[in-house]
């Protein structure tokens, strides 16, 4: 590691050594895959393609957070209260990002434990309609710390060489994950149903990691590598993955297309 600068802040709760460095990294050859959603009721759903992956559930508390905070700097705000109302945004700050470290620390070292590639949902375009997440996502996006979470988990990975890439995450939300209809409702914010195949009371964020994992491997599929995981051949068909370079030799997924 080296370091290129440095400099102490100052903030109200005290100072802040923030360095700049750059880490010489080898990354290993990944024997599975570990795919992140980030959703509203829980910050981070992760699944994986190895033989015993089971769903994680990271963050739950952190929309708990969110709202607290913004129910008291809301009275705040009545009674006029502008130091106050300040102080309570810093202690929201540091009580959110100790729990982003968390999280991203728990997804790289299950990415590690297994020897995983993570694949997260890329974010250019949140909010925008044709991700088929629209005006929800949009909201969302201004309440919840996606893309701090993502930073963090790319340098940390970067930290255990650990590769990261990105896909696209349009449609992610909406389509079913075991047969890849579009034909799909969600009863209540966290339950996906399918009206094709009859898939019903799933949770919405497994879903959605399913289908940014079963996109992952589609891209794989098509470009010869093998995989121990059973994908359909209608979602296959439905999937069109292109690959650039980015630092350091990690693979990028700059787009999918259906």
């Amino acid at each position: 590691m080296k370091v290129h600068d440095s400099k102490i802040v100052w903030k109200d709760y005290g100072f802040e050594l923030h360095l700049s460095v750059s880490l010489d990294v080898s990354f290993q050859v990944p024997k599975n895959v570990l795919s992140v959603d980030l959703g509203e009721r829980v910050m981070a759903t992760t699944v994986s393609s190895a033989d015993n992956g089971k769903p994680e559930f990271h963050g739950k508390q952190i929309r708990g957070v969110r709202r607290h905070y913004n129910h008291i700097r809301k009275n705040l705000q009545q009674k006029e209260l502008t130091k106050k109302v300040n102080e309570i945004k810093d202690k929201e700050k540091r009580k959110v990002e100790d729990q982003l470290h968390k999280i991203s620390r728990k997804i790289v070292d299950e990415a590690s434990e297994i020897n995983a590639v993570i694949v997260l949902g890329d974010l250019k375009g949140l909010g925008n309609k044709d991700t088929g997440k629209g005006k929800r996502m949009n909201r969302i996006a201004n309440t919840m710390p996606y893309y701090k979470l993502t930073r963090m988990i790319e340098y940390k990975a970067k930290e255990r060489e650990v590769q990261v890439v990105k896909v696209d995450e349009r449609n992610t939300s909406k389509t079913c994950h075991r047969c890849g209809s579009k034909n799909t409702v969600r009863p209540s914010q966290g339950i996906f149903d399918c009206r094709s195949c009859g898939l019903r009371d799933y949770n919405a964020d497994l879903n959605g990691a399913k289908n940014i994992l079963y996109r992952f491997l589609a891209y794989m599929v098509r470009n010869g590598a093998s995989v121990n995981r059973l994908i359909t051949k209608a979602f296959i068909e439905k999937n069109d993955v292109e690959v650039s370079e980015k630092a350091l030799g990690t693979p990028y997924l700059t787009s999918v297309s259906e």
